[in-house]
């Protein structure tokens, strides 16, 4: 065996490497919408006229919502971590608001794992385990998807259809997204149980993470509808910034408006699954400009597109800038990093010794 082979553990078989076919399919996929929206250009005069007398101001609020929006998903993760935690954990919340914000630069590397890596990497292991981090990425990303898919679809339906058919649509997928998040915790831990198994023949260590991950506690019916609703909201904030920098550039009218507000949802959803493309860079961008190209036109939709993610990757160094700049104004005390509530047990610790400790924190002392 060469001095640089890994050795393959008796009885394990070695991950399939992707063939040609899968990479030249990946390479497809993530050219094929830039084509589309070159397509759509290919009238350069139609596509650039409406910048000549478009607005600052809508622009300027569409930002605005845009920041709003990128802010409220990371407050609504540190949220969900306190959530699934409770009781146990007393989280460092300026640091998660940190460790977010760095993790959501890495979205614009290919690959959108490593932007869910880098949130474990820049979150307090001492304090918050790793299983309590990939547990709440779960929900966090199962709430992002279901309410984007769910004001897309009720949003979509009111603007073709009319309000009597988008608004029963958004209530009964409101409601399928709260009893998924009700039940999700025993959907995580047979997921989990199942990929584990399967990772643990080559890496033993994540597999014991993956099965930690699948113990906790739930959201609860209560909380279920709370988060679907916050999520909702805020993806609502992020599709209205959509709609006020395409009004910049077109007019339309309420239900154009929430039709383009639905197709910006949906076009969302897809660039989020779209694991290939980083941010879903260009796969957005293309499925957006088709949906609204009924209302705005091709050229002028494609325009609002790529318009529509130079804001977004403004806002982005924005929101990390002043992040960035608020823990390094922050005054050092309250909770420190390794701070434990009564329960919880530091990482490392055998059985024994973690029930000796929670049971010496809940006596306040050895």
């Amino acid at each position: 065996m060469a001095a640089g082979d890994a050795e393959v553990p008796r009885g394990a078989v070695s991950p399939p490497k992707p063939s040609n076919a899968t990479r030249i399919v990946r390479v497809v996929l993530m050219v094929a919408p830039w084509a589309f929206i070159a397509y759509l250009f290919r009238d350069v005069d139609a596509a650039l006229a409406p910048f000549s007398h478009a607005s600052p101001v809508p622009i300027l609020f569409g930002a605005l919502l845009t920041m709003a929006s990128t802010a409220g998903f990371a407050i609504l993760w540190v949220g969900l971590l306190l959530h699934l935690n409770r009781g146990q954990l007393a989280l460092n919340v300026p640091h998660l608001l940190r460790a977010y914000a760095r993790s959501w630069l890495a979205r614009y590397v290919p690959g959108k794992v490593w932007s869910l890596g880098a949130r474990v990497i820049h979150t307090d292991a001492r304090v918050t385990p790793w299983p309590a981090v990939a547990r709440s990425l779960v929900y966090e990303v199962t709430l992002i998807l279901g309410s984007a898919a769910t004001l897309g679809l009720g949003l979509w339906g009111w603007g073709t259809a009319g309000f009597t058919v988008g608004i029963p649509v958004l209530l009964a997928a409101t409601a399928v997204v709260v009893i998924l998040m009700w039940r999700l915790d025993t959907i995580i831990r047979g997921t989990l149980g199942l990929i584990q198994r399967a990772v643990s023949r080559y890496w033993t260590g994540a597999g014991d993470v993956l099965g930690e991950a699948g113990q906790g506690q739930g959201l609860g019916a209560r909380a279920s509808v709370l988060f679907a609703c916050m999520y909702l909201q805020n993806s609502l904030l992020l599709s209205l910034g959509f709609v006020l920098i395409a009004s910049s550039l077109a007019d339309f009218g309420w239900s154009e408006a929430a039709r383009l507000a639905g197709s910006f949802s949906l076009a969302a959803v897809l660039g989020v699954v779209a694991l290939f493309a980083p941010a879903g860079l260009g796969v957005r961008e293309g499925i957006l400009a088709g949906l609204a190209a009924p209302v705005l036109t091709a050229p002028v939709a494609a325009s609002a597109a790529i318009l529509t993610r130079v804001i977004s990757v403004f806002t982005d160094l924005v929101f990390v800038g002043l992040v960035e700049a608020a823990s390094g104004l922050a005054r050092p005390g309250g909770a420190r990093p390794d701070a434990l509530l009564p329960g919880a047990v530091p990482e490392g610790l055998s059985k024994e010794e973690g029930l000796r400790a929670r049971k010496e924190a809940s006596q306040g002392g050895p």
